[in-house]
């Protein structure tokens, strides 16, 4: 599932913007050279982005480890970072109300939705490991 929704078009175009990432597109590229950097650093950002889901800004940087970043790539990260849970969150939402649910699946659902909008969904390990847990019972076809 992650390498089918990442890297998202929003985490492709804001490193295009601070040189991280050659395009958004690396078969739009004419040289091979230029393709095989650009599908790595693609390869890179859906890591990133995987990581920026469960783990904090620190964690997930490390991905990047070995690799000088500037301080304007660096706040790039961080904008992906802050919003890409959010984003699975919603991406989440969208695919549950689209499937059958039992009632105690859709009443974890909303439990889940009311506590992400006030903040709490995501707060400790155990938020973190429910939720993971409750996409993975809601989304896997049975």
């Amino acid at each position: 599932m992650a390498a089918d929704i990442f890297p998202t078009e929003f985490a492709k175009r804001a490193l295009v913007e601070v040189g991280m990432l050659l395009s958004t597109n690396p078969y739009s590229l004419t040289d091979e050279d230029e393709v095989a950097v650009c599908a790595a650093q693609i390869t890179l950002l859906r890591e990133y982005q995987q990581m920026s889901v469960m783990s904090d800004f620190d964690k997930s940087l490390n991905v990047y480890r070995g690799i000088e970043i500037s301080d304007e790539q660096k706040n790039a990260l961080k904008f992906i970072h802050d919003i890409t849970a959010d984003w699975v969150i919603g991406q989440t939402v969208e695919k549950l109300v689209s499937i059958s649910l039992s009632a105690k699946d859709y009443y974890k659902v909303a439990e889940v939705i009311i506590n992400a909008v006030k903040g709490d969904a995501l707060g400790d390990d155990a938020g973190k490991k429910n939720l993971a847990q409750l996409i993975v019972n809601c989304t896997v076809k049975k």
